[in-house]
């Protein structure tokens, strides 16, 4: 097969870690032959919540089943519900945290570069982002034009904004 940089992950072969409340399957990464590349799926039940946290690294998700919502920022001010077929692209250390309706779960898929960087709970934001009286603002995510190109032929939706809660 040569020394060309193809690696091919066959269905069941993931490195699968189970958490409560979600499943990761790891399919490549450092230790399975992508230096730069970490790529994951994440199965996660109704209710489930990740906390919030931030990566060292660029990453890029689509919603492959299911629905999320997606919250960002220091006191996670910004909110986004996201369904099958939205994309979503989050910058290194953006404050951030997943978690899906009580009566539904998610399917994504996570890829991530600089293999894979860290992820980072930070407890001062943690306790920020748990007040009660944080407001939601609807905001914009920016992909850049290095990711439009490559994605050029991925139908991209626009995402729904999910209502201010009182």
């Amino acid at each position: 097969m040569g020394d060309w940089p193809v690696i091919v992950v066959r269905a069941g072969e993931a490195q699968i870690t189970q958490y409560e409340g979600s499943t990761e399957r790891l399919l490549l990464g450092p230790d399975r032959g992508s230096p730069d590349l970490v790529v994951r799926t994440y199965s996660c039940d109704p209710g489930f919540t990740t906390g919030i946290h931030r990566h060292t690294a660029d990453s890029v998700a689509v919603i492959t089943s299911g629905t999320a919502v997606f919250a960002w920022g220091i006191e996670l001010e910004n909110e986004m519900e996201l369904t099958v077929g939205d994309w979503l692209y989050i910058g290194k250390d953006v404050p951030h945290e997943e978690r899906t309706p009580s009566d539904v779960g998610v399917e994504m898929i996570v890829v991530l570069n600089d293999g894979g960087g860290t992820s980072i709970t930070d407890p001062q934001t943690e306790r920020t982002h748990r007040r009660s009286d944080r407001k939601r603002a609807g905001v914009t995510i920016s992909v850049p034009a290095r990711l439009r190109t490559e994605l050029h032929d991925v139908d991209i939706r626009p995402v729904r904004f999910v209502r201010e809660r009182s």
